[in-house]
């Protein structure tokens, strides 16, 4: 039975760790989840792409990426196909099906390394931005950019509005400036440029103003109201989406300091309603900040912008660079070598209907979503122990968005049970790889589909009865390896999977 509620505090308060998976052996870079929260996939610098069943906690697939280098995962609109950034040799975009590990395009005209990548949230248009290059528009069905807008230094920030009409470009080396584009007339002048001005930094308002640290990533609230400018220092900012007011200054935090690398804006992201900010920190720790919290007074302007964490996470030890909140469930991933799972729990089953009970009224999105839970606490008991993505993920309802089937034969693989335990102990086996040389062409993508997603150890798992995820019996997990014999990138003739 689903019931509507709020996502508030209490959610974020009770969020624990479920899951702990150990494919990487290098950190994780970069993570996005497909539009329905049931998948994610991840780039690591031991480059590699890895995919994960987010309802069953589960790993699916390994892909390595040895000859480019991988970064920017992004799912397409289905959870079978995703683009990424190449890190090595070139600086061409690829278009790869997941499915049968095949390139189905590749997408050349960068001449610089790729720092930001995002997709159309309604179309099958996407962006990229590269260091001191400019900022491109491609279409997934033609290998040839449609518009560019030269940069020519800095680092641009990308990010599409819910509503896939506006293009924002982030630009911290020209003056502190996000400015707007028409997705319809990305050739004319942007219609609208805000300044975000941190008035802690000026030297009017401080003798010894600190360096401003470089943008990373920019990304709009589910409502598109605001925008979340992530920074590589101690400082990430909330500005509104169309005036130049910097709402708040989210501080509290240790810095990646990644820039230089040309890594980070990863470690932060939006919940779904648009109210609280999820972030990483170089200590590990995961910081969640309200964006609607009450700010104090104080005679400094920038102070009385400053908003400090109101909860935070300690589970990493090292860097946290990949922190995502799911735009359909209520769960959370975050990443360093590891990729944690988390989701929330309540200490009893009375503490849990009580929670249920409280009046608390729904979210509002401006593609009039609702945020619902989909739960049945009166046939099953939460033990501290042990938690099941079936009795706690809340999901929200998101209309159709049009951008694809999000169907495929590879739907809801697996047939081993989903239940997640809490603080798993590390794999105790090395991983199993399949490695199929692909020879000089243009695609060193290696897959391993082996239940590589097996390795937490058993033994750590409590043995206690609690309700299991129903798997269908008759399907298996895909454990072919294959070569992925997609277009060369010398305009050769190699075979490529058609549309």
């Amino acid at each position: 039975m689903e019931k509507t509620v709020e996502l508030n505090v209490n959610h974020l308060m009770n969020l624990k760790a479920a899951r702990n998976l150990y494919e990487n052996s290098q950190p994780i870079t970069a993570c996005d989840f497909d539009q329905t929260g049931e998948f994610c996939v991840t780039a690591s610098a031991d480059e590699s792409i890895n995919l994960y069943n987010c309802v069953q906690g589960r790993h699916k697939k390994l892909i390595l990426s040895k000859k480019y280098g991988v970064h920017l995962t992004r799912f397409t609109h289905r959870h079978t196909d995703i683009i990424y950034a190449s890190t090595k040799e070139n600086d061409t975009l690829r278009y790869l099906s997941l499915h049968d590990n095949q390139f189905i395009r590749y997408f050349e005209g960068h001449q610089k390394r790729v720092v930001s990548l995002e997709m159309s949230p309604v179309s099958d248009q996407f962006a990229s931005g590269a260091i001191n290059e400019g900022v491109r528009l491609w279409d997934l069905r033609t290998p040839t950019f449609l518009g560019f807008i030269n940069i020519e230094n800095g680092r641009p920030c990308i990010a599409y509005d819910p509503s896939g009409i506006v293009l924002a470009i982030g630009l911290q080396s020209h003056d502190n400036v996000i400015k707007l584009f028409d997705i319809r007339k990305f050739d004319q002048a942007p219609f609208t440029t805000l300044n975000v001005i941190d008035n802690y930094t000026l030297p009017s308002t401080h003798p010894r103003p600190p360096i401003q640290p470089e943008w990373t990533s920019i990304k709009f609230s589910n409502d598109g109201d605001k925008i979340l400018v992530t920074t590589s220092g101690d400082v990430h900012y909330v500005t509104d989406a169309y005036n130049t007011d910097v709402k708040r200054r989210l501080i509290g935090h240790v810095g990646l300091n990644n820039a230089s690398q040309l890594l980070g804006g990863e470690e932060t992201s939006w919940t779904p309603d648009g109210r609280f900010v999820v972030g990483g920190s170089q200590d590990g720790v995961i910081n969640f900040w309200d964006i609607e919290a009450p700010l104090k007074n104080s005679a400094v302007l920038a102070e009385g912008i400053d908003s400090r964490p109101i909860h935070t996470l300690e589970h990493h030890v090292r860097p946290t660079q990949v922190v995502r909140f799911s735009p359909t469930k209520l769960m959370m991933v975050s990443g360093c070598t590891d990729l944690t799972f988390w989701l929330p729990l309540f200490d009893t089953l009375e503490e849990e209907k009580g929670f249920k009970s409280e009046a608390l009224t729904p979210p509002i999105f401006s593609n009039d979503s609702t945020m619902t839970t989909d739960v049945n606490y009166g046939q099953s008991a939460i033990k501290r122990s042990e938690v099941i993505f079936d009795n706690v993920v809340g999901t929200i309802k998101v209309p159709d968005l049009g951008g694809g089937n999000h169907n495929d034969d590879n739907n809801g693989e697996g047939n081993e049970d989903g239940s997640l335990s809490f603080a798993p102990s590390p794999p105790s086996a090395a991983m199993s790889t399949t490695t199929i040389s692909g020879g000089e062409s243009d695609n060193s993508v290696t897959n391993s589909n082996a239940n590589i997603g097996e390795n937490t150890n058993s033994s750590s798992i409590p043995t206690i009865e609690a309700p299991q995820i129903i798997i269908n019996k008759n399907e298996t997990e895909n454990h072919q390896s294959s070569e992925a014999p997609g277009p060369s990138s010398d305009g050769g003739t190699d075979p490529m999977k058609t549309e």
